[in-house]
């Protein structure tokens, strides 16, 4: 745990006063470490703050300032803004967000900006015409100003076309007619609603009558869509009716003033204070979609709005971008959607109230929308939603519900908005009256929060338990809505400022102690092995056990000081294989510890009796005090750890070096050595041991094999090969003639090989030259020609906002590919090549890389597809002198036929001690290494490297590869086969998998409600996913795909290389009913993809299983589960695994399976919560690739369609690249790490 964090905390304790931890801080939230050891969590709709010029943290202040670079831009925002100060239209503004830019540019040059407050209005742009743009706090606004009626009639305004340049992002538009700009994995930057377009009725009828407009709508921000008429959000243009004064309703004499409308006065030059924000109630309005095209982004105005002869002048023409991290709107029952309005909005009936007019009769209600981000992983204490009321219709209090509905917002949300489903809180409340009433009614934040004590209780108030609910994952938003209990009553009109913060105080969930074990004897290692059947031998009845208390991995930054560890000793009966418990305690004894600070115990004297077998777990406890009241939580157990006591056992022998690696001391430990170098080791007795007849070895470490080594004799020497570079232990147990003894460790350090000689990410964006990122003395660029570019499209996906985008090389199969000046490798001397291919023709060979000598022998490598043997190869050719033909030495992959579409590790090692080269798939070996027999390895000339094509009999480039490049790099050494499948998983700096979004279909994005066809939202633009004709239906506004299980939805795989890591993600739900009225042993699928075209399985598939249906109530687990076929296409082995707990129905859940092809293991996730209770995983016994329909709602198994899925699926997401827990947690459920 961090320092700062873990002081936060510390601080907050003994001082009695709540303490932030500036770590957790962002734009919309920040957390208070609190006396009592708990945290308190608080996140705005709205931002808050954000990172002033210097990087410091300062209060949202969108007034624009000039910059040195000559552009100009708010002075805080949530996000980076720049607009132009001026010059080439190509630089209109610039948006930023953690990484990701997005540029917008006018046709024409623009003059410099005139400046007021927030907003850069750009004179003359077209005739009569000016643009006008706005800062806001979470991105900017557009809007061109139409003054005139020739204006009106300019060409430039038939059709309004900004080019648009994204950096880490794709823009696409929606199906509702906005914008939308998506990162690597999918998710949402930066969004646009439908344009906007109004003129100035109202303002002319305010005018004629002398008065403001009397308009009770607060202004839009940014990105979002602003009327005050009725007409219904679509995608396609449309004229909106009037509302308001205007509709006839006559005005008392009487009116009260509402302060949010007063200061709207018209200014001298006949505008509104406000003017190009937002239509008045009584303008005509229409609205436009924005057309998404390659570079550009354009609205068609209205012509009956722009030049209808009731038009009145000026017109305001309004497409907006903004962040998309909240959402909140206003919806009335007249009036459109008042989108991520700001300022103050109203609520209630506005209509005349004991002689004061408010308005002609309209309902409206506000709706606020939380992200998950923050919350998983919290166990939550108690919650609070506050709201500011600025204004109430009178000094007498009325009633305002805040409730949970059903479902998310979006700028299309219009009256009545989703359903209520629960009410949370209701408050009776009226502040913002000021001393027109008596006591002084101020404006003031309104707190709803569960009234759960004293005599007022209130039981079906349940907002705390709605928001753990909503951190365990049942819903993936929180929708709240804000409304007068009585909607028939004008008193209960309010207005609210736009600063809803919900409040939530929380403690981290706890997770499963990490290491535990015991101290076989006098030394400080700690081990544990869970064979029952080989357990740790303790040379004494009182060992030590150890465990260091954890929290789950989303949890990590937040600080605590308030766990325990419990640890529980079993007597292990062997035959029966149950366990009796026989001792159990608590560390430490009194108090709490931090995440991470180990804890140690010493067993009972008199509890353990020699040559027994006992079995050892532990659990992390997690307490907290508030209101008085104690909150304990308990992880799950451990995996059990098998020891057993043998007081007169062999000592723990004696172990020496005898090569390059020394042991490791308190003080130091030396790295030495290499990966593959071997060590040897002299194993001898301990003092006294005089017994010893063998001893049992294994080396620890990552990499190393798990299987022991036996080796006879008093006295034995080893060799020992580190697979890989890092800390290696070395656990040794003698033996006498009758049985084993306790351990000894020798720790030791394998130092870092050489790295590469040549290493290419393409991470440039332009230009015709790859970097090459190795620091050795001579680097070797490489130049893009024929065709060759970057393309956004790349390995390690979507990359932390400190890093720059991701790219590829892009290939056309004909003429496309880059080189090196000259060679990278020498070929006399062992050499490793690998790279990331991503091939989308397999119509003819094609090379990813090679290199060939440019003399007479032609000696050289290609790493490449073959069309002949339908295989990955690797290959080793030489001219041969007696013909003058080429010859080929071949390693071959494996399996035929390889999956086209999907990223594909490659490796080819030559290995000059062994004359052997070998070919790895995603990691792997393929076949046995192959002897270079008769080959011809001298050259005197090496050729240049090459990516792309290759040269063999010193004739034209040939054999071009189509699709993309990633990750190329090149070794001067033979790997060893660990170290091939490390680079296999293209880890990040700080350890991590390189994971990337290779397919994403969601149901509320780019989809129409009722249609059948939902498109990739990936940046490889797959096909659809199709829904059948009946059984399944399609809901954009609830983001649903609702199956019957007769019905499926169906899309082309496969999409991932099956043979590689790969992760799939899925948030679906179960319908109870339709399962109480299965079967045990029913399966509901999902999703998954089929074994082949002519398959009888599913290669990989996620589903519910039932286990048990009780009283008419279903009981099942969810599962992950992998099919190896043959031939045939039958099935030769399964992997499975199933949750640890039983299946949530009629609730959404989020399901992940990972599936590691390093190890061919599996590992299920249920929201953030691994279902692994194993030692060892699940695995597949074999390399399988599927191949035809990738489906959702059912699945194929033993030759047939089935297992239908009664429910609903939301989303199916999957990642080339093994997710870690971390992972998982960040880049699937969008926490907050």
């Amino acid at each position: 745990m961090a320092d700062p964090e873990q002081a936060a905390l510390a601080k907050a304790m003994s001082t009695g006063t709540a303490v932030e931890v500036a770590s957790l801080r962002d734009e919309y939230s920040h957390t208070m470490a609190n006396p009592d050891g708990t945290l308190t969590l608080s996140m705005a709709t709205a931002p808050q703050r954000g990172r002033a010029a210097d990087g410091s943290w300062a209060g949202i202040d969108t007034t624009l300032v000039r910059y040195p670079d000559g552009s100009v831009g708010p002075r805080v925002a949530a996000v980076g803004v720049r607009f132009s100060g001026g010059g080439e239209g190509a630089g209109l503004v610039r948006v930023d967000r953690e990484g990701h830019r997005l540029r917008l540019g006018w046709p024409t040059r623009l003059p410099a900006p005139v400046l007021a407050g927030d907003a850069a209005t750009y004179r003359e742009v077209l005739p009569g015409v000016d643009l006008r743009l706005t800062a806001t706090p979470e991105g900017f606004r557009e809007v061109l100003v139409v003054r005139t009626p020739a204006a009106a009639r300019s060409a430039g305004l038939r059709r309004v076309r900004f080019s648009v340049a994204a950096e880490g992002l794709r823009v696409r538009g929606t199906a509702g007619g906005g914008m939308q700009a998506l990162d690597g994995d999918g998710e949402v930057v930066f969004s646009s609603p439908p344009a906007m377009m109004w003129d100035s009725t109202g303002d002319a009828a305010a005018a004629a009558s002398g008065s403001a407009t009397g308009s009770t709508t607060a202004t839009s921000s940014a990105s979002t869509t602003s009327t005050t008429t009725t007409t219904a959000t679509t995608s396609a243009p449309g004229r909106a009716s009037t509302a308001g004064r205007s509709a006839g309703v006559p005005v008392p004499p009487r009116r009260a003033v509402d302060p949010a409308t007063a200061a709207r006065r018209l200014t001298p030059d006949g505008g509104k204070a406000d003017a190009g924000l937002a239509p008045d109630a009584d303008d005509e309005t229409a609205l436009m979609p924005v057309e998404v095209a390659a570079g550009s982004v354009a609205v068609t105005p209205d012509p009956e709005v722009l030049t209808g002869a009731d038009t009145v002048f000026p017109v305001f023409i309004d497409p907006s971008i903004g962040v998309n991290r909240s959402e909140w709107t206003m919806v009335s029952s007249i009036h459109d959607p008042q989108w991520k309005w700001t300022g103050d909005e109203g609520m209630g009936y506005c209509a005349t109230y004991r002689g004061y007019w408010c308005g002609s009769g309209f309902k409206k209600r506000l709706f606020f929308e939380f992200t998950r981000s923050r919350l998983v992983g919290k166990e939550v204490l108690d919650a609070t939603f506050a709201i500011t009321e600025v204004w109430s219709m009178s000094c007498e209090a009325s009633w305002v519900d805040l409730r949970r509905v059903d479902g998310g917002i979006s700028s299309s949300t219009k009256w009545p908005g989703p359903a209520s489903v629960d009410l949370m809180v209701d408050r009776k409340v009226a502040y913002g009256r000021g001393s027109a009433c008596s006591p002084s009614a101020p404006a003031q934040p309104v707190e709803f929060n569960d009234n759960d004590t004293g005599d007022d209780i209130e039981e079906n108030e349940n907002l705390t338990d709605t928001v753990q609910d909503f951190a365990e994952g049942k819903w993936s938003r929180l929708t709240l809505m804000l409304r007068a209990k009585d909607e028939s009553d004008p008193n209960g009109w309010k207005r609210f400022k736009n600063d809803a913060v919900l409040s939530v105080v929380y403690i981290p969930i706890p997770d499963k102690p990490k290491p535990v074990g015991v101290r076989p004897n006098n030394s400080t290692e700690v081990d544990c092995s869970t064979d029952p059947k080989d357990p740790v031998v303790a040379d004494r009845a009182t060992p030590v056990v150890v465990g260091t208390p954890q929290v789950t991995a989303v949890a990590k930054k937040d600080p605590t000081q308030s766990l325990q560890v419990e640890f529980a000793v079993q007597r292990y009966d062997t035959t029966t294989k149950t366990g009796t418990q026989v001792w159990s305690d608590y560390e430490p004894d009194s108090g709490w510890v931090a995440d991470g600070k180990q804890q140690s115990t010493t067993v009972k004297a008199g509890v353990l009796q020699d040559n027994v077998t006992y079995r050892l777990r532990a659990r992390t406890q997690s307490h907290a005090s508030y209101k008085s009241k104690g909150y304990d939580r308990w992880s799950p157990y451990s995996t059990w750890c098998y020891f057993k006591v043998d007081s007169t056992a062999p000592a723990p022998p004696v172990i020496t070096s005898t090569g390059v690696y020394q042991e490791c001391t308190a003080e130091a430990c030396p790295a030495a050595g290499g990966p593959g170098e071997k060590g040897g080791f002299t194993f001898s007795p301990a003092a006294g041991s005089t017994d010893v007849v063998k001893y049992r070895w294994l080396l620890q470490g990552d990499g190393a094999p798990t299987a022991t080594t036996t080796v006879t004799g008093k006295t034995a020497t080893v060799t020992v090969t580190p697979p890989l570079a890092g800390t290696y232990r070395l656990r040794v147990e003698a033996y006498d003639a009758l049985r084993q003894g306790t351990p000894a460790y020798y720790q030791f350090r394998v130092a870092a090989p050489p790295g590469p000689v040549g290493a290419w990410s393409f991470t440039e964006a332009s230009g015709t030259v790859a970097a090459d990122a190795t620091t050795v003395v001579t680097t070797h660029p490489l130049t893009l020609a024929g065709g060759a570019a970057f393309d956004a499209r790349a390995r390690r996906g979507d990359l932390p906002a400190d890093q720059s985008a991701d790219h590829s090389l892009g290939l056309n199969g004909s003429t496309g590919y880059a080189a090196a000046s000259g060679p990278v490798l020498n070929h006399t001397t062992s050499f490793t090549v690998s790279g990331w291919a991503y091939l989308t023709d397999a119509g003819h060979n094609s090379v990813v890389l090679g290199q060939t000598a440019d003399d007479a022998t032609s000696a050289g490598f290609a790493l490449y597809y073959s069309t002949a043997y339908h295989k990955w190869i690797f290959n080793w050719h030489w001219i041969d002198p007696a013909t003058g033909k080429a010859k080929f030495i071949r390693s071959l992959a494996d399996l035929e036929y390889p999956a086209t579409k999907v990223w594909t590790h490659l490796t080819g090692v030559y290995d000059t001690q062994a004359s052997t080269i070998q070919l790895y798939v995603n990691g792997r070996p393929q076949g046995t290494p192959v002897p270079l027999t008769g080959a011809v390895r001298t050259v005197s000339t090496a050729g240049a490297f090459q990516v792309g094509r290759a040269s063999v009999e010193k004739v034209a480039f040939t054999d071009y590869f189509t699709g993309l490049i990633d990750e190329v790099n090149a070794w001067q050494r033979a790997l060893t086969p660990d170290e091939v499948a490390e680079q296999a998983v293209s880890a990040s700096a700080e350890g991590d998998p390189a994971t990337a979004l290779v397919a994403s279909w969601s149901a509320d994005t780019g989809a129409v409600t009722g249609g059948t066809t939902i498109p990739d939202a990936s940046a490889y633009g797959r096909g659809n996913l199709t829904l059948s004709e009946s059984g399944a239906a399609l809901d954009v506004e609830s983001g649903l795909i609702t199956l019957t299980g007769s019905g499926s939805a169906t899309a082309n795989g496969p999409v991932v290389d099956e043979t590689g890591s790969f992760t799939v993600a899925a948030t679906a739900s179960v319908d109870s009913a339709a399962l109480a009225k299965k079967a045990v042993g029913y399966r509901a699928q999902v999703a998954g993809q089929r074994s082949g075209t002519s398959g009888a399985e599913s290669s990989w598939a996620i589903w519910y299983e039932q286990v048990s249906v009780s009283d008419g109530v279903p009981l099942g687990v969810w599962t992950f589960g992998r099919t190896g076929v043959d031939g045939s296409g039958a099935a030769t082995t399964r992997a499975v695994l199933a949750s640890t707990d039983p299946a949530m129905t009629d609730t959404h859940v989020q399901l992940t399976g990972v599936y590691d092809a390093t190890d061919r293991s599996l590992r299920l996730y249920v929201d953030v919560f691994s279902q692994d209770d194993s030692a060892t995983p699940p695995v597949l016994g074999q390399d399988q690739q599927g191949f035809g329909e990738l489906t959702v709602g059912r699945g194929r198994r033993a030759g047939a369609w089935g297992d239908g899925l009664p429910g609903t699926v939301s989303e199916l997401r999957l990642w080339a690249g093994a997710m870690t827990n971390s992972q998982v947690a960040e880049l699937v459920l969008g926490a907050e790490l």
